[in-house]
This record gives structure tokens, C-alpha cells and sequence, in this order.
């Protein structure tokens, strides 16, 4: 089960605690089963992606409306 979808259901029973300190004291009690590719990107700003060489990767962007003509 998602946590997002966990807090929303502890939401409608009357939790008011915020999204971030649900997710904290989940991790706390480790109450999330371990997920290998979730700590592969521990401490990182991205995640790794195996693929073999040569092998084409996907780089997402977001397109402006009004993108300067320079």
C-alpha cells in the first residue's frame, strides 16, 4: 500500500499530523517492508538506472509555453 494512500485514510479518521511526519514515524517504526530499489537511491538527488551500452535512456523536461527564442 502506498503511504500517500495510508495517510489519507488515517486523514478521514481524524489524523491531522502532517504528510512528512506520517512518513517519518513509518519509517521510524519501519513499518515498510524493505525495498531494494528504494535504498539503491538513498542519499542520492536521482536514481540509477541500469541499462546495457548502447541501449537508449528517456531524459524527461517540462516545455514551456512561451519558451525565449535565444
Amino acid at each position: 500500500m502506498w503511504a500517500s494512500t495510508l495517510f489519507d485514510e488515517v486523514t478521514e479518521l481524524g489524523n491531522q499530523g502532517a504528510y512528512s511526519s506520517f512518513t517519518e514515524a513509518l519509517r521510524r517504526y519501519r513499518v515498510r517492508p524493505h525495498c531494494d530499489p528504494c535504498h539503491a537511491s538513498k542519499g542520492q538527488d536521482r536514481a540509477v538506472i541500469a541499462h546495457p551500452p548502447g541501449e537508449e535512456i528517456q531524459l524527461d523536461w517540462v516545455e514551456l509555453p512561451d519558451p525565449p527564442t535565444e
